[in-house]
Formats: C-alpha cells, structure tokens, sequence
C-alpha cells in the first residue's frame, strides 16, 4: 500500500531521534500502517529500512496478540512471535500526537554482538598457525557465513599483473559460481569495484537491484556485503558475503566484517609468503633435478622423456613438445599429462591440428620470434592454433585437457630454435610471471640437453655408418702352403695387385708391400708360421693402379685329421676408407669436445643467472618476512594476556619459523655475495687473523671453559677478508659443537706440505660419521638437527667455495663422540681469482 496525502507528516525531529536510537523504533498510524523504520528494527524484522515504509504492520510480524479483530493498532503492549527463531517479542505502543511509536528489545542482536566477538576471536586464534592460503580462506568464510547468516561466502585474490580476479574459494554457492573463477577487475560487479576503489560494499536488496539490476536473476543473492582484502598499502582481493533476503548493515555488523576481512588478509599475506619460500625451494629442487637427469639422458626421445615427467603435474597439468621437422612443420613429439589416461587421447586430438612454422597461429609465432610468452589466462583458445584448424579436433581437445592458463617456451641453443615447449593448465591465472622466468631456465636446460643428445647421437649414427663402409669394403682371399709360400693360382691377389703367378710365387707377394711395412710384416708371418699361430698385421700393399691402399691381413692355418698344417688362408681387407674415416671420426669427436665445452659454458652462465635469480628472490623474501614477524609482535603486545598456553606457543612457532627464514636469507646472501666479490690478495698473518677472531668469539664463548692451543701460522698469501670469514665459520663451528663439553679443547695449526700451506682447526666436540664427510661443504647440508645445535647449513658451504677461489682445497675428518678436524689447504704463490668460481 502507498501512502497517501492523509497520512500525517512525520516531525523530522522524531525520525531524527529514532534513527540514532541503538534500539529497535517504528513510526505508525492507528490503522497499522508503516510511516517510517530505524535501521535496528529493519534488521530485527529482516528488512530494508526503506522496504517497509507503506506495508501494514499485520504483514510484518507474526500476529499480534492484540488489535487482530478491529485491525487497529492501541497504545500497549503488543506481542508477536520472531519469523526466524520462533521466540516472543514484547514490544510496547505508545502515542505521540495521532502517531503511534513501536519500540522493543532486540535481545537477538545484543546476543550476535557477543557471539560475533566470540567469533572474531576464535577467528584470529585459528589463523595464527595457519600458513594455508586455501585454509584461512575456508576458517574466515565459515566464520563470515554463520556470524551474519549469509548463505554463501566466496574469496578472489588479485593476479600478479593486478588486472584480474581469481576464486580462490567459494562456500554455499552450490553450481552457481563455476563461471565466475576468474573475473576481469574492469567488469561492473560488486566484487570488481570493492577491488578497484580498496573500499567495502554493503547493499542491501534496494541498493543492489537499483545499481546491479541484471544479477539478482542470475543467483539467489538479493543483499550482499564485499569487503577488500588489505595487507599494509597493497589490495590483495576481497571477501564476498551473499544473503538470500533482504538485509540491512547496523554500524556493528559492519564492523565485524571489516575486522574479520582484515584478520584475512593478514593472514593471507602470511600464508602466500610461507607458500611463496616453499615454491621457490621447490623451483630450485626441481632446477638440481633437471640439469642431473637432463644431462644424463643420451637420446632426443630420453631428453623430453625426463622433461616431461618434471613438468607434469610438478608445474603443470599438462605440457607438449612440438620439434622443427626439417620440412616446415612444428611436429608434435612429446606430450604428457596429469592424467595418464587423459595423455595419449590428447596426443591423437593434438595430431590433427598440425602446426605450420610459417602459420598465424600463437605457437608458431613464438618459434619465429624465438620469445617466451605468457598468457595468464587465456580466453579465446582459437588464438593458439592455426586459422586453419579442424574445430571439432580442438573443440574435442579443449574438452578432454582445457586450456586457461598457458606459456609457450622457445628451446633455444646456439642461435638456433629447437621448438616449443607448451606448459598448461586448466586453472585460470595459474601461471605468472615468476613462473615463466623459471619455465625459462627450465627450457633453456632442455635445449642444452637435446643438443647434446642430438650431437652424441650423430656421432654414433657417424660411427655406425664407418662401421658399415668397412664391413662392405671389397676383401681379398689368398692361401700359401704350409710352409707359408704362396703357389698356384691366386686370382684375389692378383686382381689386388696386377702380379703374374711367376711375380708373386714364393714371397714374390712381398715386394708389394710398403718399404716401411716388409719387414715387420714378413718376420711377423715367420713368427706365425713358427707357433702355428694366427697371423694379423695391418700393411700397406701397392694395388694394381699403383697407389698403397691400407690393408688389415689375417690368415689361420688349415690342419688335417691328424692335426698338420695344410694350408694358410689369408684375407686383406682393405682398410683404407676407414683409416681415413677414423681421422674425419677424430676430427668430429674434437668439434664434438668443443661443443660439448661450448654448451657447458652456456650451461655454467645460467647457473650465474639462476644464482641471481635466487638472490633477488631472496630479498624479494625479506618484506613478507618482516610482516610476518611485525604482525606477530603486534599480536603478542595486543593480545598476550587473552591468548591461552596453546595460542601462545603457536604463535612462538610462527615467530621461531620467521626468525629462521630471515637467517636462512641471510646466509643465501652471503654465500651468493661471496662469489661476486672480487679477490684481493695480499699477504695473510693468519697468526694475527686467528687472534682477531678469538675477539670476535668472545659473546660466543662467554663463561664457558676453553682452552686455545694456538700453533705456528704462517703467512700465506690470499684476500684477506674472505679468508678471515672463512676461519670464523671453522673456529665458530668448532665452539658451538663443543658446547656439550666441560672443557673444551680448540686448536689452530699449520704447516707447509709441498706447495702448499695446510691450516687445521681440531676440537673435541661431537665429532660426526666420516662416511658423511663429503656431505659437510654443501649448501644446506646438516648431519646434527635444529634442536641439538642451531644453524641452516651454509657456513661450511662458504668456506669451501672461499677457498676454491683461492685455488686451495678443503676437506674434513672425524668421529662421533671424539672430535672432528677441518683441514684447508691454500697456495703458496699469489692466488688470482678462478673465473669458474665468479659467477
């Protein structure tokens, strides 16, 4: 019903008043009908405040106690029973002139302002030991959902490029929200502008049909609240809450949801940091990884083999291999995917869409112009094949393994594309910009590795082609008596030879020979023909043209029953082709060396850029870091006292962990700074040196007992600066496993071995098991655990590469419970730094 030029006009000083009371207030008429509702009794009646100026208060409330005959409303009491929970509500009716004013206690909403401050704090309890993007998602909308009474909650986070939205959870929404995973941030949408502006948005069903009027009918949303997720300066998405009614904001809901979405993203910022430092050790594991099998493998088809099973499902669902044929065609010649079953299905689709290097489509373009590309998500497929392409084979293929996230990978080696790596997913903005600057040095490793294979494989091809000319090379037999003469006719000789039977009778066959060979080979037939041996010699003969052709000779002797010689057969084989292919075969093995060199060095300058890489991703660590450190303390000073003893050490850990982070970047740093530096030698007094450090170690030591047994040092020449970082890691390692010790016993010694001067620091600490001493000098290699002694596996790491710089050497000897002693050897003359060991 409307109102009409009867209803009496509200004095604005009573909808003033009533509109800042925290309780619950409607103006009406005697008749019952609506004039005007505060925002707390919209809420208790789960309505907009504009919604129910004009509606009768008989449709509202759940029949009145009173009034129900005459359907007039009288000064009183007045009772009803509350549509959601099924309790009694008092309210009282009081006049005001001709007005009525309708007032109650909403004991409900004083019972949700506790139970959502119960919420928030169970909420922020939880999310300290949460390092789980997916798990602080799902604790914040399961709290967000039961605390407002939405019926569905969803998560999206910004991409990298901060121009889309990705789902990274959804509750509720049952089948209604597969379109919406990935949402460009320019769409007009309640979630895009929260993103865009960094600003909450809370409508209720008015506001929301008058500024979204097409997207009520595309859910059950008739009211929503969206909120940014804010973390310092950056907007890293935001939290969507939906309601299937219509539902008015107080000042305290508010409140709560901006807390809870801060709480979230704190938490989240937490949780992608953690998860950030784990994907990137995990990229560097599976770096090690490739180049060891990558390297290994001896054939093409083994190379994309072991490619493929790294790829898939480590990096990504599914990935092909399409090689340049020699004929103009990209041809498909690896595939792998998730799911095996899946594999062979896409490879038969992928056949039929053959790719053109001169084509329009996206891969070959890439091939052309030999640069990596990324698309983050990708929308239109089509733009990835060529124009030409069967659509019912990619339509097909689309529905077995799709595609929303792609990067396409040139293999480049020596100036010279290979093909195309393809790396997919199925998930929109799975791949980002870190990953394909991993997904490149992971392919630029591949294109070392097939042209290695491919170049062994020529030269085994090469050698299997000699191996066969030899094999077909024309043979010549002959036979000589027992007494090694040659008689009779011997049409293969004189065929090889021109010789008459008178020229080759006897040993006439000698004169044939080189001057260079004839004795060797003549006195080498008498000594067979004396042991009744066989006879091999290798011989230049003078055949019928008169050139010498290289010949390798055999003859056996024939024996009769009663085990005489009968005879000598004989065979010449020329070998003069294959002499002159096993000198093209040297040739090919030096410029194989010398290519094998070339991509080795390749190979060692992009460990230098993948060391690089790690040491901008090590700072790229530090913020995260000290967020989550700063935010801990925050939370320790802000809440301690509320915290119970399992809250507490939770959040011990999560202080303990970050600290250990930041010192793990710390010692990454330092060991890739060690190999930027420049060396600069000058003479070491490492007598003098172990007396500065003994300073520098006196925190360390502080009340323990030590006793120092410092021998003679010479004098050596090195950097002195590295060389003292060097020795403070040996004598700090020294006192720190000695620490279970009484009294300890470190000593410092040297002595000149040859060239070299050799320095040894012993100790009687914990020892370790000798057959784990070449573990010691590798990054990250511990043989004694965090919580027996402290440290992340770096120190000895640095020393052996400060020495190798030095051209010196270290090495290490020890038992389990005696000692350990650290030996290091440096030079004699003046060092000059090792280029392998700058980079």
């Amino acid at each position: 019903m409307m109102m009409t030029s009867s209803t009496p006009l509200l004095p604005p000083d009573l909808v003033t008043l009533s509109d800042a009371l925290p309780t619950p207030l409607i103006l009406l008429n005697r008749a019952g009908l609506l004039l005007h509702a505060n925002l707390p009794a919209a809420h208790a009646l789960r309505y907009s405040a504009e919604s129910l100026v004009g509606r009768w208060l008989w449709d509202v409330v759940s029949g009145p106690v009173s009034s129900v005959q005459t359907n007039t409303v009288q000064p009183g009491p007045l009772l009803w029973l509350d549509a959601g929970t099924g309790e009694p509500v008092r309210a009282s009716v009081v006049a005001v002139g001709d007005l009525l004013t309708l007032t109650w206690t909403d004991e409900q909403a004083a019972g949700l302002v506790a139970a959502r401050r119960q919420a928030l704090s169970e909420v922020s309890s939880a999310l300290v030991a949460i390092v789980d993007s997916a798990d602080v998602v799902r604790v914040v909308m399961q709290a967000g959902r039961q605390a407002v009474g939405a019926y569905g909650a969803v998560v999206y986070v910004l991409d990298t490029a901060g121009q889309r939205l990705h789902q990274l959870g959804a509750s509720g929404y049952g089948e209604m929200l597969p379109k919406w995973t990935d949402l460009d941030l320019q769409l007009a949408l309640p979630l895009t502008e929260s993103a865009r502006n960094a600003a909450p948005l809370f409508l209720d069903q008015q506001t929301y049909r008058k500024f979204y009027p097409d997207l009520p009918r595309q859910s059950a949303t008739r009211s929503t609240a969206v909120l940014p997720l804010i973390a310092g300066q950056r907007t890293l998405g935001v939290l969507g809450l939906s309601f299937d009614h219509d539902h008015a904001f107080l000042d305290e809901e508010r409140a709560f949801l901006e807390t809870l979405a801060n709480q979230c993203a704190i938490a989240l910022e937490r949780a992608q940091a953690v998860e950030a430092a784990q994907q990137a050790a995990k990229r560097s594991g599976l770096l090690a990884q490739a180049s060891e099998q990558l390297t290994t493998a001896l054939s093409p088809s083994a190379v994309l083999d072991r490619l493929t099973s790294l790829v898939v499902p480590t990096l990504a669902d599914w990935c092909s291999v399409a090689l340049d044929d020699g004929q103009g065609m990209l041809a498909l010649t690896a595939v792998a995917h998730h799911d095996p079953e899946l594999a062979e299905q896409v490879r038969n689709l992928r056949r039929q869409v053959p790719v053109r290097i001169d084509g329009t489509g996206l891969v070959a373009q890439v091939f052309r112009s030999a640069e990596a590309r990324l698309f983050s998500v990708l929308d239109d497929v089509s733009a990835l094949l060529p124009a030409q392409a069967d659509n019912a084979a990619v339509q097909k293929m689309m529905q077995a393994a799709p595609i929303r996230s792609l990067m396409l990978l040139p293999l480049k080696v020596r100036g010279q594309t290979l093909g195309i790596l393809s790396l997919m997913s199925s998930t929109p903005g799975y791949f980002g910009p870190d990953d394909l600057q991993f997904a490149q040095e992971l392919a630029r490793r591949a294109a070392l590795a097939l042209d290695n294979a491919a170049l062994l494989q020529a030269a085994q091809a090469s050698e299997a082609r000699y191996r066969a000319l030899t094999e077909a090379t024309d043979q010549y037999v002959w036979t000589n008596s027992a007494e090694g003469e040659m008689i009779g006719e011997q049409p293969g000789w004189a065929a090889l030879t021109g010789q008459t039977p008178a020229e080759y009778r006897g040993y006439g066959w000698s004169v044939r020979l080189h001057e260079e060979d004839r004795a060797h080979a003549v006195e080498a037939w008498h000594d067979a023909l004396r042991l009744r041996s066989k006879y091999e010699v290798e011989q230049r003969v003078q055949v019928k043209d008169g050139t010498y052709r290289h010949f390798l000779v055999r003859a056996v002797p024939l024996l009769d029953d009663g085990g005489q010689i009968k005879e000598w057969v004989g065979l010449h084989s020329d070998v003069t082709d294959l002499r002159q292919a096993e000198l093209r075969l040297r040739a090919w093995n030096e410029e194989l060396e010398r290519r094998v060199a070339q991509n080795t060095e390749e190979l060692r300058a992009a460990n230098a850029e993948l060391d690089a890489f790690n040491h901008s991703v090590s700072h790229d660590l530090r913020a995260p870091v000290r967020h989550v450190l700063g935010f801990a303390g925050l939370l320790r000073r802000g809440a301690e006292e509320k915290l119970g003893a399992r809250e507490q050490r939770l959040l011990t850990q999560v202080e303990t962990s970050a600290q250990h982070m930041n010192t793990l970047i710390d010692e990454l740093l330092a060991f890739a700074r060690l190999s930027r530096e420049p060396l600069r030698a000058t003479a070491v007094n490492l007598s003098a040196l172990i007396g500065e450090i003994q300073v520098v170690l006196e925190p360390e030591v502080g009340t323990r007992q030590i006793e120092w047994h410092i021998g003679t040092l010479p004098v050596v020449s090195g950097d002195p600066q590295l060389l003292k970082f060097a020795l403070i890691n040996l004598l700090s390692n020294a006192v720190k496993y000695t620490s279970t010790r009484p009294v300890a016993h470190i000593e410092v010694s040297g002595e000149q071995r040859g060239n070299e001067v050799v320095v040894w620091v012993r100790d009687n600490g914990v020892g370790f098991d000798p057959k784990y001493a070449g573990k010691l000098f590798g990054v990250f290699q511990r043989l004694h655990s965090q919580q027996e002694f402290e440290g992340v596996g770096i120190g000895l790491a640095n020393v052996g590469r400060i020495v190798a710089r030095h051209g010196g050497r270290v090495w290490a000897e020890g038992e389990v419970g005696v000692g350990a002693t650290f030996f290091v050897s440096l030079p004699l003359n003046a060092v000059s730094p090792r280029p392998e060991l700058l980079g």
